[in-house]
């Protein structure tokens, strides 16, 4: 018969199995998940970036430092750091038309939880929603949201605001938010933003004073040295 400490080793070594396969599969998921992300904002730059520059580059916009980490850690030392906030940052003149009036989000998804947001103000597009209005405020800037969700498409969400500058003349869906105060969303297809000219090269653009609420919340970025103001 084996000895007591061989017993306990034994049934020690297949305890633990079973918890380092669930930690190893767990952390096979994170990576995978944080991969599928990452193809997401570079295909979502390489693609705005088209648009900005009607076909010609692919080229003026890229994925931001840490996503958007640099700036979150500068305004936690009193450094606004608008020039890389969000997801999206322009390294080319002509992507400041963008960058400098929007804050650029990109999240992709299992389940954006749309139903729980309209039903119960709640769910993981709500609170990504909310933490990109309060963060594009701090920043002088309007949200832009890019999210997909599994096997749905590209949707995009702005303010009354942003809207003008990104021409979804289509159709556009305003998601209630009982919050108020300019933080309704409204929802409309990014396909059909870049089937349409860009706004934003037209000069001079100006996005409009918000009519959901007596004072605009919104004031403009200032445009980073060394590049062009939009217009």
């Amino acid at each position: 018969m084996a000895p007591p400490s061989a017993i306990y080793s034994v049934i020690g070594r297949r305890n633990r199995e079973p918890f380092s396969r669930a930690v190893r599969q767990r952390a096979n998921l994170g990576e995978w998940l944080s991969d599928k992300g990452q193809e997401f904002e570079r295909q979502t730059c390489k693609r705005l970036s088209l648009w900005l520059s009607k076909g010609e580059r692919d080229d003026l916009l890229w994925r931001t430092a840490m996503s958007g980490g640099r700036a979150t850690m500068g305004g936690k030392v009193g450094k606004l750091r608008k020039a890389q906030a969000g997801d999206v940052c322009a390294i080319d003149p002509l992507g400041h038309r963008l960058t400098d009036w929007y804050m650029v989000e990109c999240k992709h998804l299992d389940d954006l939880a749309l139903t729980g947001w309209v039903t119960r103000q709640a769910g993981e597009c709500y609170h990504i929603w909310h933490k990109l209005i309060e963060q594009s405020f701090t920043h002088g800037k309007m949200p832009l949201l890019i999210a997909r969700q599994n096997n749905y498409p590209v949707l995009c969400m702005t303010t009354l605001d942003g809207l003008p500058g990104l021409a979804a003349r289509g159709t556009a869906t305003l998601v209630h938010d009982k919050a108020g105060d300019g933080r309704h969303a409204i929802a409309f297809s990014f396909e059909q933003m870049l089937a349409e000219p860009c706004p934003l090269l037209e000069p001079p653009y100006c996005p409009p004073s918000s009519p959901l609420t007596s004072t605009s919340l919104i004031t403009p970025a200032t445009p980073t040295d060394g590049a062009s103001s939009p217009g």
